[in-house]
């Protein structure tokens, strides 16, 4: 499909004009990060509609592009932001087959070939959310030098997840080298090795983005599978990353740019020999 009929055809979709330039977004973090990464190719203000409870409406404050609004789940006075899966088979005229742009060219009607997508600088030290105390002294107990460690998604776990005897080898020669380890724990899942003494978990992490941010903000690294927290990861910058790769490959469906801080690449199937290893190259690569 040509240029022209895409545009053309989505055209057709929007003939009320009670919802110009009104859109509602009801994904996860990482998509929000995405389009977050899209929103200087837009060139024009957006009323951006995002459920109360997504907890992430912070990261879009201050955006000269964004006019923010709490929106319910419906989003019925909104066009909705689709965001087409990272898969996605639709043709694409402005540059890769990364998932946002997919987002900006169907959802937004944007066609541009010389923007490159990349993970933006994310600072929200300044953000006023209730939680943040509560944050601080979970960090103040993390200790000095801690890496956090994301192996349990909010979504397709078969796609994603790091399984567990993977995740114990990857915290443990973690530990091995002088670190704590913090686990990110998904409500209502775990991992049996955490210890609360070297390998601690963020239960009890009040909710929202800029808490999430300030855990990572005081880390010494980052390891983790393809979910919110390692694109976050990627929005903090001199924060050293490690990609735990499952089914989806990162490195491909993304980002045109910015992925330099992913120093390490460990596949799920890797053995535990493999898994030391890379752990070691990885650790050993920091001036700490």
């Amino acid at each position: 499909m040509v240029k022209g009929l895409i545009i053309e055809r989505r055209r057709r979709l929007r003939k009320d004009p009670a919802k110009a330039n009104r859109w509602h977004f009801n994904h996860g973090l990482g998509d929000a990060l995405m389009l977050r990464s899209i929103l200087p190719a837009i060139k024009h203000p957006i009323v951006l509609g995002v459920p109360k409870g997504k907890g992430y409406s912070e990261i879009f404050e201050g955006a000269d592009e964004v006019i923010l609004e709490e929106a319910d789940d419906a989003g019925e006075k909104y066009y909705r932001i689709k965001f087409p899966a990272e898969d996605c088979c639709l043709p694409l005229d402005g540059g890769r087959p990364v998932k946002p742009r997919f987002c900006l060219e169907y959802d937004f009607e944007v066609i541009d070939p010389t923007f490159r997508i990349r993970p933006l600088e994310l600072d929200l030290s300044d953000c006023v959310h209730p939680g943040i105390p509560k944050a601080k002294s979970m960090i103040h107990h993390y200790g000095a030098n801690y890496v956090v460690f994301h192996g349990q998604g909010a979504s397709s776990p078969w796609r994603k997840d790091c399984p567990e005897e993977i995740a114990e080898v990857i915290c443990k020669s973690i530990v091995e080298r002088g670190y704590r380890v913090v686990v990110i724990q998904p409500d209502s899942l775990g991992y049996d090795f955490i210890d609360e003494k070297d390998i601690l978990s963020t239960e009890g992490l009040p909710s929202g983005a800029a808490c999430l941010w300030h855990v990572l903000k005081g880390a010494s690294a980052f390891v983790g599978i393809d979910s919110g927290p390692l694109h976050m990861a990627l929005a903090i910058p001199d924060l050293d990353c490690m990609f735990v790769k499952n089914k989806i490959d990162f490195m491909r469906f993304f980002y045109d740019a910015g992925l330099e801080r992913i120093r390490e690449i460990l596949t799920v199937d890797s053995t535990q020999n493999e898994t030391n290893q890379t752990i070691r190259r990885f650790l050993c690569s920091k001036k700490l």
